[in-house]
């Protein structure tokens, strides 16, 4: 009998009405807090602790003392880092490589002055460089001290490094505000970044002419290419996000009138669509498996299908100026509606903002009309490509050291690193 009234006491309380006077409240809410507050640097260092396991686990110490870092995100950083880091080698100057992926070609590199280290997945990662020395942690990753990846009160100076012609205006907010250098890809970059800083009392910081390190690779890779058909080919590679693509809005009926046409073309979407985009990406396939002309382009590098190509068509992708610079041929955009909201262009006055206002100088957005008629329209353009390719290699003399963006980056780096050696 006693377990009935012991679970009906349990499952079916009555209400009790009792006075907690202010003192006795307080008390508890402070208790709770502590509680929840304790627990947190519990987990933390719990956190800490196994990361350190891990590290020793794969021969990497958190307390050894590092001079020149490249942080990467990724495999598909390292073309960027690549030209930086082999002018450096050239001049012995030794360098470490953190990467969160293991099979980062990075790690094919044989060199007695280079180290390239994967301290785990991302999260141990980001670990190892909250609590790293260093003299200078190279990057291409924003939102220093803004998200996970905090600054390390032992390294001496952060510098981002650019992965894209672009400017700071899509970043979102407060992306590079706490680096102590930027390397610029043009002049567009320093105009952007002092006015936010100003604006928001940030410290000045440190500015060097650098460019985009990638073509240096893109170039060097060119040269061991060569182009695969002779057919008139569209490379049609649109970002990715149901409100950003413009696979959602004119994509389909675009494809389909090209191949209709007779044209080859290439739908190479930005690689988060195939994440991101599954079903859509299934649907598409089923629509339009009957056209022996479509290539759906996979490759780890677009340079294949940019060297194939004679007229890119996008939106906001970073391929637009790739294809601009690199070949000096067509580009069309087909721009879904857009919005700056959370991004840096929020707060960037018209005459500073940069990409939209540059993409629409190096390509040409199509208009309704020309997109319902787009095969004539392109058979057109095509009869008059020399016009295009003068004004896009005009356009290609705000991005700073063309080609030679790793040797730039590498002085800068030596000088940063020389002066700080002097300084001790």
């Amino acid at each position: 009998m006693r377990y009935f009234y012991f679970l009906f006491f349990l499952f079916f309380p009555s209400f009790l009405f009792a006075y907690l006077d202010p003192g006795t409240g307080s008390l508890l809410l402070y208790a709770l807090v502590g509680i929840g507050t304790s627990l947190w640097f519990l987990l933390r260092g719990v956190f800490y602790q196994l990361s350190s396991l891990l590290f020793a686990r794969n021969n990497i110490r958190t307390k050894n003392k590092y001079g020149i870092v490249f942080y990467s995100e990724g495999a598909k950083y390292w073309q960027v880092f690549y030209p930086v880091i082999s002018q450096l080698l050239s001049q012995k100057i030794a360098c470490t490589y953190i990467t969160c992926e293991k099979d980062d070609p990075a790690f094919q590199l044989q060199n007695t002055d280079f180290t390239a280290l994967c301290p785990g997945t991302e999260m141990f990662t980001i670990a190892f460089m909250n609590k790293i020395e260093a003299d200078i942690v190279v990057s291409t990753t924003p939102h220093l001290d803004v998200y996970m990846w905090k600054r390390s009160k032992k390294v001496k100076k952060y510098i981002h490094i650019f992965h894209a012609p672009t400017g700071v205006d899509f970043y979102e907010k407060y992306a590079l505000s706490f680096y102590d250098v930027i390397f610029s890809v043009g002049e567009f970059i320093e105009n952007a970044q002092k006015y936010l800083d100003k604006a928001r009392g940030l410290p000045d910081k440190t500015y060097y002419n650098v460019g985009c390190t990638y073509y240096d690779y893109m170039h060097e890779k060119l040269q061991t290419l060569k182009r695969t058909t002779k057919t008139k080919t569209i490379l049609y590679a649109p970002s990715w996000g149901l409100k950003r693509s413009s696979f959602f809005t004119n994509g389909i009926p675009i494809m389909q009138r090209l191949l209709d046409a007779g044209f080859r073309v290439i739908f190479r979407p930005h690689p988060q669509f195939f994440i991101s985009h599954k079903k859509e990406l299934e649907n598409f396939k089923n629509q339009f498996a009957h056209y022996q002309s479509l290539t759906i382009d996979t490759a780890p590098s677009p340079l294949q299908a940019m060297l194939d190509s004679d007229i890119l068509i996008s939106d906001f992708s970073g391929i637009v100026f790739d294809f601009a610079y690199l070949f000096e041929r067509p580009v069309f955009l087909t721009l879904p509606p857009s919005s700056v909201k959370g991004y840096e262009a929020e707060e960037l006055p018209a005459d500073i903002q940069w990409d939209i206002p540059a993409t629409q100088q190096v390509a040409h957005e199509l208009s309704e009309n020309e997109i319902n008629h787009i095969e004539n329209y392109i058979s057109d353009v095509l009869e008059q490509e020399r016009n295009y390719k003068n004004r896009i290699a005009e356009f290609k003399k705000n991005i700073f050291n063309f080609y030679t963006a790793g040797h730039s980056a590498a002085r800068a780096i030596s000088d940063i690193h020389t002066s700080l050696r002097a300084s001790l």
